[in-house]
């Protein structure tokens, strides 16, 4: 992602350390659709029953723990749940296709 090794699972690790976070996953997506010059970090969230958070203070939160370029830079989305298939993997396809921002772009 944007010409640094950034590790989704390094991202979620993170994401998950905060107390208001039950899931979470990240996906790399491209800057525009003719460029070629890398991802930017796209977070998928689900919030703990009750809870309530936006995305600059989970953005903010990723920031205070890791190095600036692992910044979420291609934004939050806020998710009621996170799909995995029959082993528990996440399916990114369908989280990047079920997102009305990135999908409509």
């Amino acid at each position: 992602m944007r010409g640094w090794q950034v590790s989704p699972t390094e991202l979620e690790a993170t994401l998950l350390m905060h107390p208001c976070i039950v899931d979470a996953a990240v996906v790399g997506l491209k800057r525009s659709i003719e460029s070629n010059d890398g991802e930017l970090p796209r977070a998928y969230v689900v919030l703990g029953l009750g809870a309530i958070l936006t995305d600059v203070q989970v953005m903010t939160f990723i920031g205070k723990r890791l190095a600036r370029f692992k910044a979420l830079s291609g934004g939050v989305s806020f998710v009621a749940s996170i799909p995995r298939n029959g082993s528990g993997k996440i399916m990114r396809r369908l989280l990047i296709q079920q997102d009305p921002i990135v999908s409509n772009t």
